[in-house]
């Protein structure tokens, strides 16, 4: 979808749970934009709860690492810096014979809501411009 639109210019997309996901970071980047995605919170199985992050309160960290289908030692023994993709999950940009790794950069923002839940969404966005 990304890769077909005809938006030129500064676009930011806004995405529900439904769409976090390195390949979807990744497409988005690559056209140049930027994106706020909702994400499912810590205690869940989704993509925060592979990253090392505080477990309780709000948060504003930068987050970087290396993507790979990879399993070799220095993979396994270094996951605060490399994250493994499984076969089973679709990332366009890695192979296992020319695109060996994928650098990836985003922050993880975690907020309170007035109810007092926590919201957490994943952006490429600059902290400068757009605080918590």
């Amino acid at each position: 979808m990304v890769d077909r639109s005809p938006i030129k210019g500064k676009t930011i997309v806004t995405a529900d749970r439904g769409y976090e996901s390195y390949n979807n970071f990744a497409h988005i980047e690559r056209k140049g934009w930027n994106y706020v995605i909702r994400v499912k919170d810590l205690d869940s199985n989704g993509i925060l709860s592979g990253l090392r992050l505080p477990s309780i309160g709000d948060f504003d960290i930068d987050v970087h690492l290396i993507l790979t289908k990879k399993q070799a030692k220095e993979v396994k023994a270094h996951p605060e810096v490399y994250k493994f993709v499984p076969p089973t999950s679709t990332f366009d940009f890695l192979d296992l014979h020319e695109s060996l790794f994928y650098p990836i950069s985003f922050r993880a923002v975690r907020f309170v809501l007035p109810n007092g839940a926590y919201e957490t969404v994943i952006t490429n966005l600059s902290a400068a411009d757009f605080p918590p």
